[in-house]
């Protein structure tokens, strides 16, 4: 059976793939949870990454990344009028 590590690092890309499906990227309290689950996302990798599942935690970090790039730039949009 795989270390815990896996299992949460698992249960958090998918609650994050799930919020990004259906967030209002308008609400900032929508936003702040995604937000929250990304670094959650970030610490469960960054933990694979020093075991035996590295590559797995090299992916999943580079997703989390590209999550919080992209929650920014759409936060960014929404402040920007026109």
């Amino acid at each position: 059976m795989p270390p815990v590590e896996v299992l949460a690092t698992t249960e958090s890309v998918e609650e994050v793939r799930r919020r990004l499906e259906h967030a209002d990227i308008t609400d900032p309290r929508e936003c702040a949870l995604l937000a929250h689950e990304i670094e959650l996302l970030e610490h469960w990798a960054s933990l694979l990454k020093d075991s035996d599942y590295a590559a797995m935690g090299e992916g999943l970090a580079h997703f989390a990344r590209r999550c919080a790039h992209w929650l920014a730039r759409a936060a960014e949009h929404c402040r920007t009028p026109g």
